[in-house]
């Protein structure tokens, strides 16, 4: 993440120049996203640039990259039933809304896109006040006194290599109360007679001057996808999957978001129905009534079992017990799956090393429990990477 903001220069007659700071953000909260959902998402991304970007950039004009870039979005990212992609409404190249009912009619993010060649107009580190900065501030009025759109969250120039990415928040701070340049929107508004290009040529001279003759600090995220080839890193896919992904460009739920590790409403059913029980209308969970209780279900299964013990008492109690012990190492060790295949890009948790339950029972017990030194030689070859986590988690059940 950069920072766009002016410089004064005395030897050039107080005029002021706008660059591309060094100064590096972090890119926050990133997701690990799952591996065949990266894996995915980079062979599109060769795609794109591949084929249609380097391949065809001479041939190509603005409406051919529009499309490429639609069919980028739509591929892994933002499916048709859930968004809308729609090109040239409003003066904007492309915008996104989602079909969620209360926000459907309303811009979550907004595009200016830029042929390649097309360099007199596109922005760049070394100066950023060219026109496709001067068309997002443009439509960013627009959206917001105008269409009254109080959920546009991003704003982004491209040339389908090289991606600025701007944040609404950023854009409220530093041009919605601005007087100067709201007093130049209203007035061409007002006085161009629904002559489009004398409107929206006045306002752009306006937004040169203005960033020409005032300091402005702008923050943005510049993403060059130039480069990308089959040797680029998960991590640098991942990266790029988390910044054009809905939750980032479109800030999908931040205030309620979870790791995507994290238990939603749907896995928490399904973890219910697989032990189980089931919740009331009072949030409460009780054993299934009988007549609705599966036979396969883990606590009846428990139950099953106990039945066959002598002296036992309480045993629906002891059953959920059991079961919940164990949805807690099985939750437990998905989680340290991941977190090792994210430093070692191995994963321990599939069928060619844990094909039934006495190879889970052996997880547990003889790995998980175990010290490294006091593991048999073939667990200690099978389960390299696997270390001994020293909690009664893993201690077999009185």
């Amino acid at each position: 993440m950069c920072l766009f903001k002016t410089q004064h220069n005395t030897t050039q007659h107080n005029t002021t120049q706008s660059e591309l700071d060094a100064k590096d953000f972090s890119i926050p909260h990133i997701i690990n996203y799952p591996p065949d959902i990266l894996n995915k998402f980079k062979k599109e991304l060769l795609e794109f640039v591949n084929k249609y970007i380097n391949n065809t950039q001479n041939k190509q004009n603005e409406e051919d990259l529009k499309n490429k870039i639609k069919d980028l979005l739509t591929g892994s990212l933002y499916p048709k039933d859930k968004f809308d992609i729609i090109f040239n409404e409003d003066r904007i190249d492309l915008g996104i809304k989602s079909k969620s009912y209360e926000i459907k009619d309303f811009f979550q993010s907004i595009f200016e896109i830029k042929h390649v060649k097309n360099k007199s107009e596109f922005i760049d580190p070394a100066d950023i006040n060219k026109k496709a900065l001067h068309e997002l501030i443009y439509y960013f009025y627009i959206q917001k006194f105008e269409k009254r759109n109080k959920y546009i969250k991003s704003l982004i120039t491209t040339n389908g290599l090289q991606w600025y990415i701007f944040l609404s928040d950023d854009f409220r701070s530093e041009f919605e109360h601005n007087c100067e340049l709201f007093d130049n929107y209203i007035r061409d508004k007002k006085y161009a007679n629904y002559a489009i290009e004398s409107e929206t040529k006045d306002f752009y001279k306006a937004a040169e001057r203005y960033i020409n003759n005032n300091e402005i600090n702008l923050k943005c995220i510049y993403l060059d996808i130039s480069k990308i080839d089959d040797n680029t890193s998960d991590d640098t896919i991942n990266e790029i999957y988390n910044l054009l992904s809905p939750r980032f460009l479109l800030g999908e739920k931040k205030d309620k978001e979870r790791d995507a590790n994290a238990i939603n409403k749907n896995f928490y059913n399904e973890l219910l129905y697989i032990i189980g029980y089931e919740e009331d209308k009072d949030k409460h969970i009780n054993r299934k009534e009988e007549g609705k209780r599966e036979n396969g279900s883990l606590v009846e299964l428990a139950i099953e079992k106990l039945e066959d013990l002598p002296n036992i008492e309480n045993k629906e109690n002891i059953a959920f017990e059991l079961c919940i012990t164990w949805i807690n190492r099985l939750l437990f060790i998905k989680l340290l799956d991941e977190q090792i295949y994210k430093y070692k890009k191995e994963k321990f948790l599939n069928s060619s090393k844990i094909g039934n339950f006495d190879e889970l029972e052996k997880l547990f017990f003889k790995v998980l429990g175990t010290s490294i030194s006091d593991r048999s030689n073939d667990i200690k070859q099978k389960y390299s990477q696997v270390p001994y986590l020293n909690s009664s988690l893993f201690e077999f059940t009185e």
